[in-house]
């Protein structure tokens, strides 16, 4: 597989949830979301899966909502996950 697009009820992998100064990520490398701290309940095992997915298949990854499929693996909406 060249992608690997995991689709969830937020349109995008977010800085700062929740908090008055979140943003969301649209672009980002495995490098980069490992020094992050995402919640291991919710979007952590997303963003790991799709990290390892990256690195191991040299593939693209997204992450997005249902209704952005293909938006988010051209990078138009929602957070791709590429080297």
């Amino acid at each position: 597989a060249d992608a690997l697009l995991i689709l969830t009820d937020a349109d995008a992998v977010y800085l700062n949830w929740g908090k008055e100064n979140q943003r969301p990520l649209c672009q980002a490398t495995p490098d980069l979301l490992k020094e992050m701290q995402f919640d291991a309940g919710s979007m952590g095992p997303k963003i790991s899966a799709c990290c390892r997915f990256v690195t191991d298949c040299n593939g693209i990854a997204g992450i997005g909502s249902l209704q952005d499929g293909s938006a988010i693996l051209s990078g138009e909406k929602g957070t791709l996950i590429r080297n």
